[in-house]
């Protein structure tokens, strides 16, 4: 298990430079550490083709979400297709809007690992395509306690 900062009431904290002195005039941050209940999982992959909302991955129990620190989306068809990450079924705008124009067209997105894209709690990753075109997709993720 994993520690992380948050704001709040704690002990103080000082921030050093590389030659250990102290920034900021010496004044204390107040943080305190809270434990994550997250383990990294290992990278999936697959494709989809179904015109509409395709369910992509692991399904989190009702008091976890999905956080996605990184993924990779692809029209594999010769077909221009519109593929939407959406946060489950709803809503219907998504999160990530990629106009894959021709085959072999699509993104790649790493999030800094303290902001991922989180997804609702309960909430399974939602690929939603314009046309019933091969899209291929791979996800690096977590799930955290909500």
């Amino acid at each position: 298990m994993g520690k992380r900062l948050v704001q709040g009431a704690a002990a103080p904290v000082y921030l050093v430079d590389g030659d250990g002195e102290v920034i900021g005039a010496g004044r204390p941050l107040p943080v305190q550490l809270e434990p994550v209940d997250a383990e990294l999982e290992n990278a999936f992959q697959g494709t989809v083709i179904a015109v509409g909302d395709n369910l992509v991955g692991p399904t989190p129990a009702a008091n976890e979400r999905i956080c996605i620190t990184a993924f990779s989306l692809q029209n594999e068809s010769p077909t221009a297709t519109t593929i939407i990450l959406k946060d489950g079924l709803a809503p219907a705008a998504g999160r990530w809007r990629i106009l894959g124009q021709n085959q072999g067209d699509g993104e790649a997105m790493a999030f800094d690992g303290q902001h991922p894209l989180r997804l609702s709690a309960g909430n399974r990753i939602c690929l939603n395509l314009s046309g019933a075109n091969q899209c291929g997709y791979s996800f690096q993720i977590y799930r955290e306690m909500v």
